[in-house]
Parts: C-alpha cells; structure tokens; sequence
C-alpha cells in the first residue's frame, strides 16, 4: 500500500512505498514477515509539480490566440494548436503528417529556409514575415518568431509562435494604394 504519512509532526507528511514479503519455513508455512518503507516522498511532489507544469502549458498552448507549432530539428510538425490548425487551414492530423515546407508559399521557401538556418545557428529568430498557402489555396501572411529546443546541447526542434498579419498586410497595401 502507498498512502500519505504523518511522521508525528502535523506540518510534515511524508508519502511511503511499503512492501511486506512473506518469509516461510521448509514446508511454505508464513514464520516471519519483513516489511520494508522507502520514502517516496521527493518523487511524489516532483511529480505533482511535473503535472501541474503541465496543466499550465497545455491550458495556454490550447487557448493561445497565436498559433503554436511544436517542430522538430527537420521542421516537421509534432504538435500544433488549434489556433495554429485555423490558421493553416488544414485538419491537425494533417498537418502532424507534414513539415513546415508544405505549407509555406513556393516563393517564400528560399527565405523561410535562411530562418531555419538562423535558429540552427543562434537558437532563436524573431520577426520572420512569411506566406502558407491553406489547404483551400488561400495565402494567408504570418509573422513568426521562434526558439530551439535543445537536448544534450543539440537541437531537436523548436517552438513557432505564428501571428497571423494577413489583415494588418492587406489593409496596409491598399491604404498606400489609397495615397
């Protein structure tokens, strides 16, 4: 049985991990038992801070307004967001099956991988203006800033914050057409 224990002091719990084995005599009749307690009461709260951590980021990853995009070091897409999903205009279990250079607009390509290069490089960018192409055809315009996840200081991936400016573009265009 796991549970928590009180060790005498009301302030200081401590959750144990207890283990009772039987010892037997020749004939396998229960003459003793030893029972053993390790205290696991480090790994208990870790765990617990571990999985509110966890509550905390997945509530701001589903909520955010800005699309978030989980990559790995090749730029295929591990997770993605349901603001990152509407943005795109592809279903999610889609995009899982894609890498960042499927949905960026041909003519962007060259520069979108000069970006990639910049996180390799310098573990970070910001401010990259690019176009994705939706599943529908339609060009939407996004401004990117990215950060590298690195693990045995190499880099596996990258978190992509996507901000779509398709709008602000557009209504900036034709008010310097209007002038």
């Amino acid at each position: 049985p796991t549970g928590a224990t009180e060790t005498g002091r009301q302030d200081r719990v401590r959750w144990l991990n207890t283990k009772i084995y039987p010892l037997r005599d020749m004939d396998g009749n229960v003459k003793n038992i030893v029972i053993t307690h390790e205290d696991i009461t480090d790994k208990k709260l870790a765990a617990n801070r571990l999985s509110e951590s966890e509550a905390r980021y997945r509530g701001l990853f589903e909520t955010s307004i800005d699309g978030i995009c989980i990559l790995d070091a090749h730029g295929n897409f591990i997770d993605i967001n349901p603001a990152a999903v509407k943005l795109m205009g592809y279903p999610r279990e889609t995009l899982l099956k894609m890498a960042v250079q499927d949905v960026v607009e041909a003519e962007d390509r060259e520069k979108s991988a000069y970006y990639m290069k910049k996180l390799h490089e310098e573990g970070f960018y910001q401010g990259y203006e690019g176009r994705v192409i939706t599943q529908t055809g339609e060009i939407r315009y996004i401004e990117v800033s990215s950060i590298a996840i690195y693990e045995n200081e190499a880099i596996v991936g990258s978190h992509d914050i996507l901000r779509d400016v398709t709008e602000r573009l557009l209504s900036e265009r034709k008010l310097a057409a209007n002038l």
